[in-house]
């Protein structure tokens, strides 16, 4: 009877000890993976992802490299227009060269100007500016074609103000204000200009 029991004592031991045994290997399988396993899913995970992104650069790398080239050919077309309109600015305001280019407009265009004289001065964000005041009379034709002829000058100018009269025996009378542009500032300062001596005013 006590050797029955003995035995039968061991093999419920044994029975213990195999079940211990595989508790232990599931606690070692589980600290493994969440030790070692775990991570490198993660890190598969992490570079599955990394290689979608890049796939989707890749499939796009045409479109967007077409977009910079078309980015990069409009901000050289910006940069060229604004050299060409910074050169039309000179630093001082040379309104007695201005007044002396557009009376010689005139003429040409068979306009004649009864008065002309410069205005008010002032100073904005990016440069300064001065309007001057003038009048004329002459045939319609020769209004369209002194105005021409002003926007083909060196300097940068614009009208602001512009009147004409019915036709009269010597032609249509125009009163205008235009504005002319000088000593730009900042970044535009860096750009070639037009370099002349300072000019006088006439009253």
């Amino acid at each position: 009877m006590f050797e029955r029991d003995i035995a039968k004592e061991l093999r419920y031991l044994g029975i213990g000890l195999h079940a211990a045994g595989a508790a232990i290997v599931l606690v070692v399988a589980a600290a493994g993976y969440g030790l070692v396993l775990r991570p490198l899913d993660q890190r598969i995970e992490a570079c599955e992802l990394r290689s979608g992104e890049l796939e989707d650069r890749v499939n796009n790398a045409d479109p967007l490299r077409a977009e910079q080239q078309q980015l990069a050919g409009r901000l050289a077309a910006l940069e060229q227009e604004t050299a060409a309109l910074a050169k039309r600015v000179p630093d001082e305001p040379l309104e007695a060269e201005f007044l002396s280019q557009a009376a010689a407009a005139a003429a040409q265009a068979g306009l004649k100007i009864r008065d002309y004289r410069p205005g008010v001065v002032s100073a904005r964000e990016t440069c300064s500016q001065m309007e001057i005041e003038f009048s004329c009379v002459g045939p319609y034709r020769s209004l369209c074609r002194f105005l021409d002829r002003l926007a083909s000058l060196d300097r940068l100018w614009r009208i602001t103000r512009a009147e004409v009269t019915a036709a009269r025996p010597e032609g249509c009378a125009m009163t205008a204000t235009l504005v002319i542009y000088f000593g730009l500032k900042d970044a535009a300062k860096d750009a070639p200009r037009v370099a002349k001596p300072g000019g006088t005013k006439h009253g």
